[in-house]
């Protein structure tokens, strides 16, 4: 028993995992993230268990707390677009869960190009000091907590930019 929870603490974040089990979280670029697809009506998967989260009366959030999945809409949609798709717990990209890779093992393995960078304060009394960085050609964003990835929002690219 001992050896075994050796070799689990010894396994590294970025190791290839079976995709099969998770695939509500696998990125496709532009496309979806799992079975959640961007410009899809949020209608076409309210059979799964969610809660709706007011948010100042302006947004609703769907949040679907069974997957760790949170959706956002598209801002103007009457037809309750999904816009993106936001996660802490798993986004699998060429089998591997980003979520907990540090940000230079992500850049390491993988060739996209980030295109913004910020540093944003969370939770006013904790001072938690997050970097967010930005990769608009997947669209992909990370959210990183001591170099860690910690969250992602996942998006379709405009392509007019």
């Amino acid at each position: 028993m001992k050896q075994h929870k050796k070799s689990i603490r010894e396994k590294s974040i970025a190791d290839p995992i079976n995709t099969e089990s998770i695939e509500h979280y696998i990125l496709r670029p532009n496309e979806s993230f799992g079975i959640f697809k961007f410009g899809d009506k949020i209608s076409n998967y309210l059979n799964l268990k969610h809660t709706i989260e007011d948010i100042d009366g302006y947004f609703e959030d769907y949040i679907f707390y069974e997957l760790g999945i949170r959706i956002w809409l598209a801002e103007d949609s009457k037809e309750k677009i999904i816009e993106s798709v936001v996660s802490s717990s798993f986004c699998i990209i060429n089998n591997y869960n980003i979520i907990g890779m540090s940000y230079g093992q992500f850049v390491k393995l993988y060739d996209f190009i980030c295109e913004g960078e910020d540093t944003i304060y969370l939770n006013e009394r904790n001072r938690h000091l997050h970097h967010v960085y930005e990769f608009p050609s997947i669209g992909l964003q990370l959210w990183t907590w001591r170099n860690r990835i910690i969250e992602i929002v996942a998006y379709k690219a405009s392509l007019d930019d």
